[in-house]
């Protein structure tokens, strides 16, 4: 059977508070805390990414890896770009929709989508380009989650529900519409080409228009959904 390893701080982690944890293309994993920064595990050691190392706050909500290989650092404050050995910090001074920043998605052209608690900012090699909200049609303002789709990208929103955005909001999925609830925390893509949908009431999965729902009556422990892999 399968074993599990707890990883705490008396293996090298700086806090126990773990907020999200990501797998680089490498093979290290990073580890974002709710105090201690970004910690990074790699051949079998801890190495800290704090405030006096560039980053901009040490409350850590989301960690992403683009394909030019630099790490994204989702905080409290802003967001911290770390490529080269250097870093980069983009907040609403930059442009950034809100400093609060929950998570990242990379799309087609190599633009990284960063979803925050007032919207999506769009960032490309200038820096911010642009910034999508309530303005633009979204039917919140909290962005949780972000996925590419096959066209654009699928935004997760806490109480919106599910979209889709390619230049505008082509698709809408709610409760109303059999979305299993508004309040979306995750959204990931399935291997099938449909895309899972995490909430506050349980899971959905959702393919060529087709929302199918999984909650506690399906046997979940528990209706609340933070992560799908």
């Amino acid at each position: 059977g399968s074993e599990f390893t707890p990883i705490t701080v008396d293996d090298g982690l700086n806090t126990n508070r773990v907020k999200c944890s990501y797998e680089d293309l490498e093979g290290s994993l990073w580890v974002g805390t709710g105090s201690g920064g970004l910690n990074r595990l790699r051949d079998g050691r801890f190495t800290t990414l704090t405030r006096k190392d560039g980053l901009v706050d040490e409350m850590v909500w989301g960690v992403f890896q683009s394909r030019e290989k630099g790490m994204w650092i989702g905080t409290e404050l802003g967001v911290t770009h770390l490529a080269a050995g250097a870093t980069q910090t983009y907040t609403v001074n930059e442009g950034l929709a809100d400093n609060v920043v929950n998570g990242f998605a990379e799309d087609a052209d190599g633009n990284v989508w960063v979803g925050t608690y007032n919207g999506v900012s769009i960032l490309g090699g200038g820096g911010v380009e642009r910034s999508i909200g309530k303005k633009e049609g979204l039917p919140g303002h909290d962005v949780r989650s972000l996925a590419p789709a096959k066209k654009g990208m699928w935004l997760g929103i806490m109480g919106g529900g599910l979209v889709r955005y390619d230049g505008k909001v082509v698709e809408t999925y709610n409760k109303e519409s059999g979305l299993i609830s508004d309040e979306v925390r995750v959204v990931s893509p399935g291997l099938d080409g449909g895309v899972w949908i995490g909430t506050n009431q349980g899971l959905s999965h959702l393919k060529d228009g087709v929302l199918k729902n999984f909650g506690q009556e399906e046997g979940f422990i528990d209706s609340r959904v933070f992560s799908v892999f």
